[in-house]
């Protein structure tokens, strides 16, 4: 079993009709498109009622899509949802400063808590040069969809560790690196025994598993 992939998201995830309609109908500065009751917007005849109903329909429908593309594992930190929680949408531009791309589906991917929480990602600004057209802004960050990873960070196998470094003098890459703690000591180890321990073919063997867990458990040891 794979338990860590570090891979560009090719595929984007499309919206039905339904759900294109509903998103054009809000307006771009919004600011509680994503987790809001909408009121104000059915008081001015904007949405009808039962419209935060359908957009959490909406969104239990994208993290699915994203599962189906992405697979079970952490955009950022590359390792799976089996060893590092439950999956969470993640925007990629943070939605309360950029509150006209919530919706963007190149905006929208999964990520484990520990990335995308309040003491990695949080709200830090990912944008470097802002665009009305999404795939024109300039990000400081490896993103997802726009960027292939492997351009900007290298991997390095150091004894029991396996080690993430900028490419090239990547700013990208060293500004990921940094804000996802990817070189953090148990991030290193926990690569280390995903990569290393009884790999064959690119599968780890079931036990793997265990011995990932450990670390996981021990890793603020290292």
């Amino acid at each position: 079993m794979i338990l860590i992939k570090f891979e560009q998201i090719e595929e984007v995830f499309e919206y039905t009709p339904a759900q294109d309609e509903f998103i054009a109908k809000i307006p771009l500065d919004y600011k509680d498109a994503w987790d809001g009751n909408f009121e104000d917007l059915v008081l001015s005849n904007v949405l009808r009622r039962g419209s935060a109903s359908f957009r959490d329909k909406m969104k239990d429908d994208i993290k699915n899509k994203l599962t189906n593309i992405q697979g079970n594992y952490c955009i950022y930190c590359g390792i799976t949802f089996r060893l590092v929680g439950i999956s969470e949408r993640e925007h990629i531009a943070d939605k309360a400063t950029y509150p006209q791309f919530v919706f963007k589906n190149q905006n929208l991917a999964l990520a484990c808590h520990y990335c995308n929480g309040f003491a990695k990602k949080g709200t830090q600004n990912t944008v470097a040069e802002l665009h009305d057209e999404y795939d024109k802004c300039k990000f400081l960050i490896v993103h997802p969809y726009l960027d292939d990873i492997h351009k900007h960070i290298e991997f390095i196998s150091k004894e029991y560790k396996v080690l993430m470094r900028p490419k090239d003098g990547s700013v990208k890459g060293a500004n990921t690196i940094e804000m996802f703690g990817l070189m953090d000591p148990e991030q290193t180890v926990l690569r280390g025994a995903l990569y290393l321990k009884n790999k064959k073919n690119d599968e780890l063997q079931p036990d793997s598993l265990e011995f990932a867990e450990e670390i996981m458990i021990v890793g603020k040891r290292f």
